[in-house]
């Protein structure tokens, strides 16, 4: 009786751990359940794993991410050409020319882009700002003229799906898997609780989710909890020349009140800052709630309780907050 080998998939990665979620726990392991024979390569410090039934080959870590564009994708590369697979599934745009390689050889390649690179070039503090422009257009025509080469391309957001040829792409969005998820009926009394795990950095939303929070009518007591690696919100090259905190920001008032709905405006505060509000309901704002602003110098909060707040601005940059704006008395009936 023969026996026919399963189809060979490789996942290929020089930016990811071996134990991804996205790439190993969730791709990786549903093409193994479907009955593929899987392998993985990324980097980590072991030799070799199996995991959930997928060989896992890993390579030594690299000590600067020169090295990582360098000599880890030589690395990817051979690992790559050893398992001659008839199907890659690369992660990194920096594995783009190794897929295309893999490809004269005669294999699919499948590009899988987690990230829109093109916008993200501006997050990537270690890219000078004069040559983000370039580097911006570089990377959209790399993938562009990849993804018309290549078998085809996996996009993690209908935005992303949208910038690449539509015969060729396909969505596969970060849902949890159906095993991940537990349901419990929280108390009538529980405090609304939103949770994130992840990179805290700015291009992952950690700013976006504290100002959203921020934005929430006074009186919902919801609470944020966020768990993982921390890296700095601030980019270190907006912080060039600062010597001290910023001034207070001045003139704050108010701009309209109507209808539980209130508008403030205020002026000043240096460059290269962002605004901090302090909303409290007592004098000094020794109560108060911190809104997480931006660079704006306005807010406007919808659905307002009735009663008097007291409410003040601070600007933060680089070298760190600065003194309260005057005090504004607002009161909402």
């Amino acid at each position: 009786m023969s026996h026919t080998r399963p189809p060979r998939v490789v996942h290929l990665t020089s930016v990811h751990a071996a134990d991804d979620t996205r790439i190993l726990h969730k791709e990786c392991r549903s093409l193994a359940d479907a009955g593929y024979d899987v392998t993985m390569i990324a980097q980590a410090p072991l030799v070799s794993v199996e995991r959930a039934g997928v060989r896992v080959v890993v390579l030594r870590r690299p000590a600067s991410r020169w090295r990582r564009v360098t000599e880890t994708t030589w690395a990817v590369l051979r690992a790559a050409w050893r398992e001659d697979a008839a199907l890659y599934h690369l992660h990194d745009p920096e594995l783009l020319p190794v897929g295309l390689i893999l490809k004269l050889r005669g294999a699919r390649v499948v590009y899988d882009v987690h990230e829109d690179w093109p916008a993200a070039v501006d997050a990537r503090d270690w890219i000078p700002v004069p040559a983000r422009a370039v580097a911006r257009r570089g990377v959209a025509a790399l993938e562009l003229c990849a993804a018309r080469l290549l078998d085809a391309v996996v996009a993690v957001t209908p935005e992303i799906a949208a910038r690449f040829p539509p015969d060729k792409v396909a969505l596969v969005q970060n849902f949890p898997l159906g095993d991940e998820r537990t349901v419990e009926r929280a108390p009538a009394d529980h405090q609304p609780i939103v949770a994130y795990i992840g990179d805290l950095t700015e291009i992952r939303g950690a700013r976006t989710m504290v100002e959203a929070m921020g934005r929430l009518p006074i009186g919902v007591a919801a609470r944020l909890v966020i768990a993982g690696t921390f890296s700095p919100l601030v980019d270190p090259a907006a912080g060039a020349g600062c010597s001290e905190p910023p001034p207070a920001p001045a003139d704050l008032q108010l701009v309209a009140k109507d209808n539980g709905e209130v508008s403030l405006s205020w002026s000043g505060g240096g460059a290269r800052r962002t605004f901090t509000l302090e909303a409290g309901t007592t004098p000094g704002a020794a109560d108060a709630r911190v809104v997480e602003l931006g660079a704006e110098m306005s807010y406007r909060v919808t659905q307002v309780k009735a009663g008097t707040y007291y409410v003040r601005v601070r600007a933060t940059n680089a070298c760190g907050t600065g003194p309260a704006s005057n005090e504004l008395v607002v009161v909402v009936p």
